[in-house]
């Protein structure tokens, strides 16, 4: 059904990202990054730029882009194609005040030993003019955060600022000794969908004293790598079942899909293909506790249109709560191409579905597709947060027609509801952050899915799109602060008060 691509077992072990990437397109296997010495990890906190727009040669249609580099005095681990010593800050929305605010953090990997300095560049993209470009010393691990002021040239009075901290390779906020102690089981389904049989599985950690579960459902191309996340759930008393729906996490590890660049497809072209394997993960669920007094569902990203999917179509009488982490309710695009993206886009699709059947809508993969350049991000998570690289791609994987036109219609539908499709207790976490959706999008689309009342929002300013896997780990841990509080607000008993 997804094509005659295999999906080898290892990797082969390259001296550089690009003899693996051209031996196995797959992904830069642990064996690589574990050969290669140690990799430390510098975060960059970028606060905001003061009378930036007074720099000489500024101009109204400026879009000022700030991109940190690692700066090797050896190999230091990055290349053109793997370039995990390089980031880039989102654009601010407003950079013509006099104080432009990104505070965003990101991260940089790097083999120890091999650099000493890193450069900070901003280019203002709408011209093409590089602005600033300087070289500064790499902190030392031991003093925490160090802040620069960055002076313009030539502008006395306009700088960035921004401050830096050096992470050793020892320190990971997640690692495979904390996976390890969150341990979770495997549970197969098998659901049919026009007349197919799609294969999916539950992976699912229980305890004996809990009496409440939470159905955490994977974002695009993601993978359960959450045991903090995982402890405080089960702290509160809530089992954890992670739907691996097919093409998506442990599927792609167990071989139930054949494609490796279709993760994350949807082949329909509609997020009801999702519905049948959450209903088949509740039944599971309640199949092992019949006690269970409350099910809560978390969705994170990609997980937030199948889930809001299926509350359409099915209602809420099945959970009893929610739990959205920087749910993908909007195309974080300019205007005309989100508009030709969600009006153009779907009707074209079931043309070509209808004229060439439904495999039109796996395009771009194999063999139109290659990835000639490994998710350089996806393993800078990994330096921070252990994964499992056979369960999340380290590779790009496409954005295929099947998943756009399944996307953008869910997201007519969100613009299109008249009341929202639920009113029980719900939790929504974004960041102005995101480097991949919109923070703003996210605040204003979730009031029209949750009721006014029963939504509890968390925005922050420095958290990743994940916002529990974020580069600082202070931030996740804010995140989970947060989520802890609306926990035990859950378990707060309601007092009635009656009037006579």
């Amino acid at each position: 059904r997804q094509g005659r691509v295999p999906l080898p077992v290892m990797p082969i072990c390259g001296t550089t990202p690009e003899e693996e990437l051209d031996g196995d397109p797959l992904f830069v296997s642990k064996q690589w990054l574990a050969n290669n010495s140690k990799w430390d990890k510098l975060l960059v906190h970028l606060i905001k730029g003061v009378n930036v727009h007074r720099i000489p040669g500024w101009k109204p249609s400026a879009r000022p882009l700030v991109t940190v580099d690692i700066v090797g005095t050896a190999f230091t681990g990055s290349t053109d194609r793997f370039p995990l010593g390089t980031e880039t800050f989102r654009v601010p929305e407003d950079p013509f005040t006099d104080v432009c605010v990104w505070d965003q953090k990101r991260m940089v990997g790097f083999l120890r030993g091999s650099a000493k300095r890193f450069r900070v560049r901003l280019v203002d993209q709408a011209l093409r003019r590089k602005l600033l470009d300087t070289e500064l010393d790499i902190p030392m691990a031991l003093f925490g955060y160090r802040e620069l002021k960055l002076p313009f040239p030539g502008a006395p009075d306009s700088y960035l600022l921004l401050r830096v901290k050096l992470v050793p390779h020892e320190k990971k906020a997640v690692s495979a000794a904390d996976l390890q102690g969150f341990p979770l089981r495997e549970h197969p389904l098998e659901v049919e969908v026009g007349g197919e049989t799609l294969r999916s599985l539950v992976a699912y950690h229980t305890e004996a004293r809990n009496d409440k579960a939470v159905l955490w459902i994977l974002g695009r191309a993601d993978l359960f790598f959450h045991p903090h996340v995982g402890k405080l759930l089960s702290k509160f008393g809530y089992d954890v079942y992670v739907l691996n729906y097919h093409n998506n996490g442990l599927c792609r590890k167990r071989r139930y899909m054949t494609n490796p660049y279709l993760v994350s497809h949807v082949e329909t072209g509609g997020m009801e293909e999702f519905h049948g394997e959450i209903d088949a993960a509740l039944d599971f669920i309640h199949a092992q506790k019949k006690h269970y007094k409350r099910v809560l569902a978390y969705a994170f990203s990609t997980g937030g249109p199948i889930l809001v999917n299926y509350l359409h179509h099915h209602g809420d009488d099945r959970l009893d709560g929610f739990i959205f982490n920087s749910p993908f309710l909007d195309f974080d695009l300019p205007e005309v191409i989100e508009k030709v993206t969600e009006q153009c886009i779907p009707p074209v699709a079931r043309y070509l579905a209808r004229a060439r059947g439904q495999a039109a809508l796996r395009s771009p993969s194999e063999p139109t597709f290659r990835p000639r350049e490994q998710n350089a991000g996806a393993v800078r998570t990994d330096l921070m947060y252990e994964q499992d690289p056979e369960g999340r791609p380290f590779y790009r994987i496409p954005v295929t027609l099947g998943f756009t036109v399944a996307a953008a219609a869910t997201h007519a539908l969100v613009l299109g509801l008249r009341k929202p499709l639920t009113n029980k207790p719900t939790v929504v976490f974004t960041s102005k952050g995101d480097n991949v959706l919109s923070s703003t999008e996210i605040v204003a689309l979730s009031q029209k899915v949750v009721a006014h009342g029963a939504r509890t929002l968390h925005q922050y300013s420095a958290n990743n799109h994940d916002v529990f896997v974020s580069v600082d780990p202070d931030d996740s841990k804010a995140a989970l602060k947060d989520l802890e509080e609306w926990l035990k607000g859950l378990d707060k008993p309601v007092v009635m008060i009656r009037h006579v």
